[in-house]
């Protein structure tokens, strides 16, 4: 006779919630997304985009001087 051999759990047992979505971590990982979030947010607001606008400025000025 056929025995039902199916199992709903991996094999060694119940593991631990994946690691972001621990309880007791994520209070610190909001932190942690806030803080960094912001400091990219900065960093690419006052370096990198001006210095993008600037070089679309002045490839846009280049090329209307080179068509009239």
């Amino acid at each position: 006779m056929a025995t039902n051999t199916a199992h709903t759990q991996a094999p060694g047992g119940a593991k631990e919630p994946f690691p972001p979505f621990r309880q007791d971590t994520f209070a610190s990982q909001l932190v942690w997304l806030v803080l960094i979030f912001g400091a990219l947010y900065l960093l690419m607001a006052r370096v990198a985009l001006p210095r993008v606008g600037g070089i679309v400025a002045a490839r846009a000025k280049q090329i209307e001087n080179d068509l009239a």
